[in-house]
């Protein structure tokens, strides 16, 4: 934001600028607002790396239930789920395993909450020269080099030997998933890689994010989630109701399935800011929460809306797990697999598949499919994927994302 010249001085536009909601003392509009002791901590930050590790972990779990058993989720009877549909017992054991698609709700809070601290920080750095359009600049740099490079890299590798080339269409889908476009049509929304799907709305959703600030600047970030939720959830009722057999219309970025849990992270990440609570410290009523999420999972009616329900849930996970330490083995295996989470979560798919149904299937067949779901699955799949993901993460991953770092300094 430009200055204003009063009286000889520099005056800052603090619009942009992250204020406390609680009645301190204004500081002076010539320096900044210091962060809180606790965003000072070298460590501040573990706890999001160890919950991008549990988050990825659910998503591995369940695709190999999905490699396992060729589905991932159960067809209705009337409003529940019918488990009469279940081939083999092993499918109720594992049944759990369906959860794991709620881990990239997780994502999308997680990374709203990200995207928006790296906003944070850039005024911290810049109070006394931002600027509007320097910060997006700054920000869509730093964003490409971060996720662009590992994912038209593995694109590229999965359109070759998918032999998509030599399809009819196969321009076209490296076309609209090179731009970002692929999730508005059918045909192109989960064909190279099934995931990659919600890198389109992710990006997409970059995009949007200067509206966010826009409304953040002339009501703040409280309202500014009310109205992008009401206006998402509008367009959802609208997008059903008018535009029915419109594919693009119906899985737009607007919706707010995907939408209000990535503007809830940017909400939640300003008030941790501001040094606010948003949450009860209850353990047991967060337990609860869980428990009722779990069960809205199970009924039809909720379950239409079970992004929306786990969103919030998710975000007092995160609250929840701020003041925690992670220290412990578990807790540390978990928070190097939230550093490499992007690497595996581009590969792991079409490494399930390749290694389930192939190289490892007769290694698999003892004690099927209870070795394949338990300890085997684990071993043959998800140790080689995590290995492949610390190399891309290390060799791609991260070089351009220091490379995007320092040409944005």
């Amino acid at each position: 934001m430009a200055g204003k010249a009063n009286g000889g001085h520099r005056q800052i536009d603090r619009t942009f600028y992250p204020v406390p909601q609680t009645p301190t003392p204004p500081l002076p509009l010539d320096q900044p607002n210091k962060p809180s002791p606790a965003t000072k901590s070298p460590n501040k930050l573990r706890h999001l790396d160890f919950l991008r590790g549990v988050a990825i972990f659910m998503v591995f779990c369940l695709h190999l239930y999905g490699a396992s058993y060729w589905l991932v989720e159960l067809s209705w009877k009337g409003f529940v789920h019918d488990f009469s549909k279940m081939y083999h017992k092993s499918m109720l054991i594992f049944y759990p395993y369906t959860y794991g698609f709620l881990g990239v709700t997780l994502f999308f809070v997680l990374s709203g909450y990200c995207i928006h601290l790296s906003f944070l920080n850039y005024c911290d750095r810049n109070a006394a020269n931002f600027r509007f359009p320097r910060f997006f600049h700054f920000f869509f740099t730093r964003r490409f080099f971060r996720i662009y490079p590992a994912y038209f890299l593995i694109l590229l590798f999965f359109m070759l030997t998918g032999g998509y080339f030599a399809k009819s269409d196969g321009w076209f889908q490296f076309t609209s998933h090179v731009f970002f476009v692929h999730n508005f049509w059918p045909e192109t929304y989960s064909s190279v890689v099934g995931v990659f799907w919600s890198l389109a709305y992710e990006w997409q959703l970059y995009c949007l994010y200067p509206a966010m600030l826009l409304l953040r600047r002339r009501f703040g970030v409280s309202q500014m989630l009310l109205f992008v939720a009401g206006f998402s959830v509008a367009y959802d009722l609208a997008a059903m109701g008018w535009f029915d057999h419109s594919f693009a219309f119906q899985v737009a970025v607007f919706r707010s399935q995907y939408l209000f849990p990535w503007v809830l992270g940017v909400y939640l990440c300003e008030r941790h800011r501001a040094g606010e609570k948003v949450f009860p410290e209850s353990t047991k009523l967060l337990i609860t929460a869980v428990i009722l999420g779990c069960a809205a999972f199970e009924f039809w009616p909720t379950r239409q809306y079970i992004w929306q329900i786990f969103a919030p849930i998710f975000g007092w996970i995160i609250e929840w797990c701020s003041s925690r330490a992670f220290d412990r083995p578990t807790a540390r295996g978990f928070v190097f697999l939230g550093v490499v989470s992007y690497s595996f979560y581009l590969i792991h798919g079409p490494v399930i598949e390749l290694i389930i149904h192939s190289p490892a299937k007769k290694l698999l067949a003892a004690g099927y499919p209870y070795n394949q779901m338990f300890v085997g699955g684990f071993v043959v799949a998800f140790i080689p994927i995590l290995v492949c993901s610390w190399l891309l993460y290390r060799w791609i991953e991260r070089p351009f994302h220091e490379y995007g770092v320092k040409i944005t300094r």
